[in-house]
């Protein structure tokens, strides 16, 4: 199962690239966007990576959070780095905004006692926020009609695995919360009689319901298999393999379609070079552990590069590369 058949599947909406840090993600990722666009695909390249590299491995600034159309190619080919901090505050305006649903949402984390949520995620963003909206903002480009496929270069495996992580906690975060506003409803009618309440209809079961359904949504959209792939890079060393082990099992708990896995930088066979030859002997025995280990999966192998990664041409080799 080569990398082409994903090219010349057009079902396919997204393709998450994953791994240690120091695989070539990036690279990876570039690459197959890349392609996809010069096939003919209208083609977006998100990072999801606080770190961002993309703009180094396309030699094109494409930072500032904003998509950024890609020159120098035969295709349609966009990227964007997502800028936590501006999609942070694009959240907090859009809590300040007096909008309905905003100011649903807010009611009903009162009426449920969590005024202090409200005003710390107005005044200060709490850990693991820049992750959540990191996720919106990535489904709402997979959802939109404008681009055929979405390539993510993600961030090394912990934090990716808190990011697909998120839509799991979420949806047992409201159904709690549910749960316990049905509890407490009638105790809310009773202290409005007590005090001539208004009788105002209570609209936060609906907010509540409304969330479920945008998380149960995101769920979806990570575990179908013929709209979302996770490809896993990494390379022949034991520290990048037992850490592909555990980003695989985790994918596999999160039912995450997984099918490729990519090793990367293998040193080729040489007769010049005596460190060479004793590094691809220390690869050669892991080669077979990857066999072992990944052996249900298709295994994509790419061999050492002379020179850097960087700029469009040299994307455009590994591309040929991975697809062959």
């Amino acid at each position: 199962m080569s990398l082409q058949s994903i090219i010349d599947d057009h079902q396919k909406k997204a393709l998450w690239v994953g791994g240690k840090g120091g695989v070539g993600k990036t690279s990876t990722a570039s690459a197959l966007a890349l392609a996809l666009a010069e096939s003919g695909r209208n083609t977006l390249l998100i990072s999801t990576d606080p770190a961002h590299s993309i703009s180094d491995s396309l030699g094109q600034d494409v930072s500032g959070g904003d998509i950024v159309k890609v020159e120098g190619i035969e295709g349609n080919l966009s990227a964007l780095e997502i800028d936590p901090a501006k999609a942070i505050e694009e959240f907090k305006e859009n809590l300040d905004s007096g909008s309905d649903s905003m100011n649903e949402l807010k009611s009903s984390m009162s009426m449920l006692g969590l005024d202090d949520i409200n005003e710390t995620i107005t005044e200060s963003i709490p850990p693991g926020m820049d992750e959540a909206l990191s996720l919106a903002k990535a489904i709402q480009y997979i959802e939109n009609d404008e681009f055929d496929i979405v390539v993510f270069d993600t961030a090394p495996t912990g934090h990716t695995l808190r990011l697909l992580a998120l839509p799991d906690f979420l949806d047992s975060f409201i159904g709690k919360l549910m749960k316990m506003r049905v509890r407490i409803s009638n105790m809310f009618s009773s202290i409005r009689g007590l005090f001539g309440g208004s009788g105002e209809k209570d609209t936060s079961m609906e907010v509540m319901d409304k969330l479920k359904e945008s998380v149960k949504n995101i769920k979806e959209h990570l575990q179908d298999p013929y709209m979302t792939e996770f490809i896993i890079v990494t390379i022949p060393t034991l520290m990048a393999v037992y850490e592909s082990k555990r980003l695989l099992a985790s994918l596999n708990q999160f039912n995450i379609p997984i099918r490729r896995i990519i090793v990367n930088q293998i040193v080729p066979e040489t007769i010049d070079c005596k460190f060479c030859l004793s590094r691809r002997a220390s690869q050669l025995e892991t080669l077979e552990q990857i066999e072992d280990y990944f052996g249900d999966f298709a295994l994509i192998r790419i061999q050492q590069q002379e020179d850097e990664i960087r700029g469009i041409e040299s994307l455009r080799n590994l591309s040929r590369m991975l697809l062959s």
